[in-house]
């Protein structure tokens, strides 16, 4: 557990390092680094994406990602009823589920405020939510700069970085087996 200045409620470590794991596509990463950051005339803003795909038991695998309506500022964002039902339609559309949430927050820190525990538009075992530092600016990666949480017990908890390195893969757009 982390306590932090701005939670009431400590925030859970998940230390696994064989858990639940999740894969992303290089081009849902891609499109994240693309999508995240968020300008508004000149100010930088948070900003909220989804990443849809398969959920499996042992893994969920992201293979797109959707940029929902969003009421967005330099603090926060929120998205309402409307907009989660065009992301539910577009999920029902291509026979998917959220695998995945991805927001960004200002600074280097990553970790989930209890703001981000409450709003996130899905609360249930297994859920995965990714803070993305500097507005997604910077990108993703390395990715153990990120704050991966995943919902378990009833609360999203924060995976560390040996957690993070042994269950977040990112698959590569090919293989090469032969020789050049």
């Amino acid at each position: 557990m982390i306590q932090l200045e701005y939670r009431k409620k400590p925030l859970p470590l998940d230390k696994a390092l064989n858990g639940t794991t999740l894969l992303l596509t290089g081009s849902v990463i891609d499109s994240i680094n693309c999508l995240l950051p968020r300008r508004v005339e000149r100010d930088l803003h948070e900003n909220v994406l989804y990443i849809a795909g398969v959920i499996e038991p042992t893994r969920r695998i992201g293979l797109f990602v959707i940029a929902p309506k969003a009421e967005t500022g330099r603090g926060y964002y929120h998205t309402d009823r409307a907009s989660h039902a065009e992301v539910l339609n577009v999920l029902d559309e291509h026979d998917l589920a959220i695998v995945a949430q991805v927001h960004c927050h200002p600074g280097e820190l990553v970790y989930h405020s209890e703001a981000d525990d409450d709003l996130a538009f899905v609360r249930v075992e297994g859920h995965w939510s990714i803070v993305v530092p500097h507005y997604g600016l910077k990108g993703m990666f390395p990715l153990d700069r990120c704050g991966f949480h995943r919902f378990q017990n009833g609360t999203f908890a924060l995976l560390t970085k040996e957690a993070v390195a042994k269950r977040i893969k990112v698959i590569a757009p090919s293989i090469r087996l032969t020789e050049v």
